[in-house]
């Protein structure tokens, strides 16, 4: 214990004496589109131009909601990272606008198709289609949903229950500074609005569980609607008669001129998490089911099913062509367009996962990424292996039937290491097993076979002379080299045999302190702090903003590039890069550091 509190000691002295004369220069790694936003004036915020030549974001995202143009030329992918356009005929990219204030939730075409309002963290944006100009709408906070009006005006749903009314805006500057009307709808954050056919309706639905109705004209509140549930989705019929609102209740129907209830479509036993779309003439509508992913064509007066069939189970979000010929669902991880007509899949996109750990190779020159993505309802965690000087990816391939939990490369940077602690278990399905794997680096083949434990399934051997010993067990992530090897304990570690076997070996004593050839250890400093083996630099992450730590009474210069909450942080072992995470986006971002490292 005395050893590891002098290592921890002057560690911490030799990062104190540099500080306060080191102002690092950094710059990410692949070049990247910037947003207009603000920015907190308490942050030194670094532009990328003046720090940086470029930075890189490794991962594609995660699917957050789909809508169709007006026209149906192309569909408008809502992600962590920002808004996908794609071509509908074959869901080939078409353009990307990255948005930095948050992970993109909610999208909306203006009737023309030139511009698209989207909600992006907590505010909101408008792009223009034509010129890629994205601007923020200074005086739209807290906002949860975002529409176009038939009309042009512009909606947009704020947490406290108020609705925004924007006068349509050709020129995106004024849109960007003006002043909206205010609707006080909701007691609670609205989650959906609609408007009929005619533009003669506009409805809201919120977290109160009630529904608002007003006539689009002039403002004029129509009356409230109760007993809807959570909202997910709202649609008027085509005649303007029927209101229609999916929610985690069912899927409801009122009448616009009783303000009644009429009838049910699905109940609550039948699913949860409804959602709702209807083609642009809101002559038929489609359900579909979250948890079961049975999705439903409903004729033009709800009364009776037209077609029934199955669809992705964890379904977010559904949207009809608006000809109605089509119908495109997402899970996170998938886009599949449909058939309505007889529930054959057209066309789909697989591309999208999520990074949900990393480590950096000894030499500083790649990283492995673990990443998760589901198809056909499976989750599965891939492995990416990525060359930091190229900045290319080198291979991306499968390696478990869940999350990775753990991934880290071998010293020699010939092997990498995963772990799984929700592996499918055969043998009892109520019981995952941890599973490790260990993997050839430059062929992507497998290494011998599983290393299954479960906690009352550990059998330790003994070596007298063990080739590596990994600096962890499976009760604890070590975060420095001391607290792998505190005398006081009497930890299971993992050993790899002459015969590149993995084996748990619970180490001797004589052990604890022997110069061996170790796993790099993964430093588990997550939200928190973290600092270069080099002793010259260290971050420290608050929210989605990373602020390079210059010592007491210095202003902190920040990284400002990840859409949600940083998850985990971590310096190469040369000192020359940073890999950050995030929760929302899942999307690793790689820094640079300027310098020479020895120094």
């Amino acid at each position: 214990m005395v050893f590891k509190n002098i290592l921890r000691f002057m560690r911490l002295f030799a990062v104190l004496g540099t500080l306060a004369s080191l102002i690092p220069l950094i710059h990410p790694i692949v070049q990247a589109q910037t947003t207009a936003r603000t920015v907190e004036p308490q942050r030194t915020v670094l532009e990328t131009s003046a720090i940086a030549k470029s930075m890189k974001l490794i991962g594609s995202g995660v699917v957050q909601e789909i809508v169709f143009s007006p026209k149906g030329s192309e569909i408008a992918v809502s992600t962590t990272l920002g808004i996908e356009i794609l071509d509908s005929s074959n869901l080939s990219p078409v353009a990307f606008y990255p948005v930095k204030a948050g992970p993109s939730r909610t999208s909306s075409y203006r009737a023309d198709g030139q511009q698209i309002a989207v909600v992006a963290g907590s505010d909101a944006f408008i792009i223009d289609r034509q010129t890629g100009e994205v601007v923020q709408i200074q005086k739209a906070k807290q906002v949860t949903g975002i529409a176009f009006s038939p009309d042009g005006r512009l909606f947009t749903l704020l947490t406290n229950g108020v609705v925004q009314v924007w006068d349509s805006q050709q020129d995106l500057n004024k849109f960007a500074v003006a002043e909206p009307k205010k609707w006080h709808q909701h007691l609670y954050r609205p989650r959906a609005i609609a408007f009929s056919t005619n533009g003669t309706y506009v409805a809201t639905g919120a977290a109160d569980r009630v529904i608002s109705v007003r006539r689009l004209s002039d403002s004029k509140w129509i009356g409230n609607l109760t007993g809807a549930g959570l909202i997910n989705g709202l649609s008027f019929s085509m005649d303007e008669s029927q209101l229609v609102a999916g929610s985690l209740e069912g899927v409801r129907v009122w009448s616009t001129r009783t303000m009644q209830r009429t009838k049910k479509l699905h109940s609550k036993r039948t699913g949860y998490d409804y959602h709702l779309a209807t083609d642009q003439m809101h002559s038929q509508f489609a359900t579909i089911s979250h948890s079961s992913g049975k999705a439903v064509i409903w004729d033009l007066m709800l009364e009776r099913k037209e077609f029934e069939f199955q669809a992705d189970i964890g379904t977010i979000t559904v949207a009809f062509h608006p000809n109605g010929e089509q119908l495109v669902t997402s899970t996170p991880y998938s886009i599949k367009i449909w058939n309505p007509s007889n529930g054959k899949v057209i066309t789909r996109r697989d591309i999208y996962y999520r990074v949900n750990n990393f480590g950096f190779s000894a030499d500083s020159t790649k990283v492995i990424l673990s990443t998760v993505r589901e198809a056909d309802g499976l989750v599965s965690g891939d492995l990416m292996l990525w060359d930091i000087p190229t900045n290319q990816m080198i291979n991306h391939w499968p390696a478990h039937q869940s999350e990775i939990s753990t991934v880290r490369f071998s010293p020699d940077g010939n092997r990498i290491l995963s772990r799984s602690i929700t592996e499918p278990n055969p043998e009892d399905p109520k019981r995952p097993n941890q599973v490790l794997r260990m993997w050839d680096a430059n062929t992507f083949e497998q290494i011998g076979t599983d290393l299954i434990a479960n906690r009352d399934q550990i059998e330790t051997r003994k070596f007298e002379d063990p080739d590596i010993i990994a600096p962890f067990d499976f009760n604890v992530e070590v975060e420095a080299f001391a607290d792998a090897f505190d005398v006081t304990k009497d930890q299971t570690y993992i050993v790899i045999t002459d015969e590149q076997k993995m084996v748990l070996w619970k180490a001797p004593k004589q052990f604890h302190f022997r110069e061996r050839s170790y796993w790099p250890v993964i430093y588990r400093q997550q939200t928190s702090r973290a600092a270069s083996n080099n002793a010259k630099h260290v971050v420290v992450a608050k929210d989605r903003y990373i602020e390079i730590d210059l010592g007491p009474g210095t202003p902190r210069p920040v990284l400002a590039e990840h859409r949600g909450l940083v998850k985990q942080m971590q310096f190469s072992f040369d000192s020359r890069y940073l890999a950050s995470l995030s929760w929302n986006t899942g999307a690793c971002v790689l820094w640079q550091f300027e310098g020479n490292p020895s120094n």
